[in-house]
């Protein structure tokens, strides 16, 4: 059964565009038959609040994915195995309930009769 999950990654600040995009390729191969990235967003260098294997800025990476849920385990542990990876947060994303729409109550007004 798929899953929505979200996926937020931190990875090494130092790796160069073509580095960045074999990251890129490397979640987009394990996810090719396993699931299927909705969206992603990069929001790029920033500075972190406490160094991670002794870097002090990391570029920050943000995925909506649709996974099947046996293989959410394979996937963190290709993603802790990463060395460019300095870390990384995946969780299942909640689905939304909606209410039941009712219809608009309309009050009918009596035609006066003449």
């Amino acid at each position: 059964m798929d899953n929505l999950y979200e996926l937020m990654l931190v990875g090494n600040s130092k790796l160069s565009e073509a580095e960045e995009k074999k990251l890129e390729g490397k979640i987009a191969d394990f996810l090719k038959n396993k699931g299927k990235i909705l969206k992603k967003s990069l929001f790029g260098k920033k500075e972190l609040a406490f160094p991670i294997k002794k870097e002090a800025s990391g570029n920050f990476w943000l995925y909506n994915l649709q996974l099947i849920s046996t293989e959410v385990n394979p996937f963190s542990q290709k993603l802790r195995m990463e060395e460019s990876v300095l870390r990384f947060l995946l969780i299942k994303n909640p689905e939304v309930k909606t209410k039941n729409k009712t219809e608009p109550v309309v009050k009918v007004k009596k035609e006066k009769k003449a």
